[in-house]
């Protein structure tokens, strides 16, 4: 099943798998990362072949494995900023000479970390939530922000971990919405549900990221069909839904333009009292810019808005605060989100 997210459709896409062998306390001990490489979504640059994106990416986890190699550090977290650090002056220096934009260069640096916290954890025989509310990775949250100095991980988590999660669905730009939309030649025959409202019978769903691209009048159509088939097989269920801009909009205004008018329509007027957030609506060029803190002043009935693409540093969140205070990555702890109310939350 294609996706379409953002300026590319994908249709197929290798998987990286990362071993490291680190020595702990004397042993050595393993730690595997994995993940998947999405070409158009670290760079969103359309001059480039997606081989040369997938290339790009294989290139700064190579880079953070080396300079993994170099580093010596009392604990996960020293030895995270280091490669961090070493990671931050190659990605400036540039591969063959072209600079490396954080997002990108970080994806390499985070699978280092995701390795060497999953070593660690079988080296202490822990699992990774004891190991964070035991603080094993040294942890110093005041190290990245001064005000939560003094405090450790387990100050932040609830006693237990959740037990059970929800799934929250991603209905992509060219998702056929119904059984209706589907051609002949799209049909997968598996036995599985293709279509959006068969997939939330089948699966019970009940969260929902929908994307959306920008163009108001395609936006508005989809999203009443999509009124329509929550309306029908949600119904009695609390059900919730984000946005997910993918950066359709590089000029500050247009968006809140875009946004005002989907939300003075009659027909989607039952949705926004379950909306979430709208995450990362404008180009990671303009999201920190001192335009979206005015925008933010002259537009207090604005939704919640979330950055996504925008974080490539670990200084971002801090950054994007003192820019606009609302670009906090928080998620409502209930829905119940409406024009000029803000809902309950929680970072």
């Amino acid at each position: 099943m294609p996706f379409r997210y953002g300026i590319a459709t994908m249709t197929e896409l290798p998987h990286v798998i990362l071993a490291l062998t680190f020595e702990i306390d004397g042993r050595t001990a393993t730690g595997i990362a994995a993940d998947h490489l999405p070409p158009k979504w670290f760079t969103k640059d359309p001059a480039r072949a997606p081989l040369d994106e997938i290339n790009d990416m294989v290139a700064v986890i190579r880079a953070a494995v080396n300079h993994a190699r170099e580093v010596q550090a009392p604990t996960v977290f020293g030895f995270w900023r280091e490669v961090y650090a070493a990671q931050v002056v190659w990605a400036e220096r540039g591969n063959d000479g072209i600079k490396i934009p954080p997002l990108l260069a970080h994806f390499g640096t985070s699978l280092v970390e995701r390795a060497l916290i999953d070593a660690f954890g079988r080296a202490r025989g822990v699992s990774f939530a004891t190991g964070l509310r035991e603080n094993i990775f040294g942890v110093d949250l005041g190290a990245l922000r001064t005000e939560l100095a003094g405090s450790a991980p387990r100050d932040w988590l609830p006693a237990q971990p959740a037990t059970t999660l929800i799934a929250r669905h991603t209905v992509g730009l060219g998702d056929a919405l119904e059984d209706g939309d589907i051609t002949p030649e799209e049909r997968v025959d598996d036995g599985l549900p293709q279509a959006l409202d068969a997939c939330v019978r089948f699966y019970g769903l009940r969260h929902f990221k929908i994307k959306i691209n920008g163009e108001a009048a395609r936006d508005r159509d989809r999203l009443t069909r999509m009124a329509g088939i929550f309306a029908r097989e949600c119904a009695g269920r609390d059900w919730a839904f984000s946005l997910d801009g993918n950066e359709s909009f590089r000029e500050v205004g247009a968006f809140a333009d875009y946004a005002r008018g989907l939300m003075a329509t009659p027909a989607l007027s039952a949705l926004w009292p379950r909306l979430w957030f709208i995450e990362q609506p404008w180009h990671r060029d303009v999201a920190l810019s001192p335009a979206i803190g005015e925008l933010v002043r002259a537009w207090p009935e604005r939704p919640p808005i979330i950055i996504d693409e925008s974080d490539g540093e670990w200084a971002t969140t801090a950054r994007a605060t003192k820019t606009a205070k609302v670009f906090l990555k928080v998620w409502p702890m209930r829905v119940g989100w409406r024009s000029g109310a803000q809902p309950e939350r929680r970072a």
